[in-house]
């Protein structure tokens, strides 16, 4: 009921430490909480990277970049002269 004194879960982008904790605590960079009422936010996957405290969600590696372990705070760049094909790629093999 709108208006009432029960707890209310934590907002996206935020978890709670433990099941009806009163103390919501935003997600660090890597991580991210697409839902309310979470009790841990979930990593990056390959490919995505936030660096945003209190994220959503996660952001694609752009084109020419690669993000090869879950939780990445940035991508890393293609050697020079080199690119990927596309947007979250995976690992430096796809550089080319």
């Amino acid at each position: 009921e709108e208006g009432s004194a029960e707890e209310l879960p934590c907002d996206m982008g935020s978890f709670a430490e433990a099941s009806g904790s009163s103390t919501c605590r935003l997600c660090s960079p890597g991580r991210f909480g697409n839902s309310r009422g979470m009790l841990r936010c979930e990593p990056c996957d390959v490919g995505y990277y936030q660096t945003m405290h209190g994220a959503t969600s996660c952001l694609r590696c752009s084109q020419g970049s690669f993000a090869n372990a879950t939780g990445g705070t940035d991508c890393h760049t293609c050697p020079p002269s080199f690119s990927t094909l596309l947007e979250a790629s995976t690992t430096m093999d796809l550089c080319a």
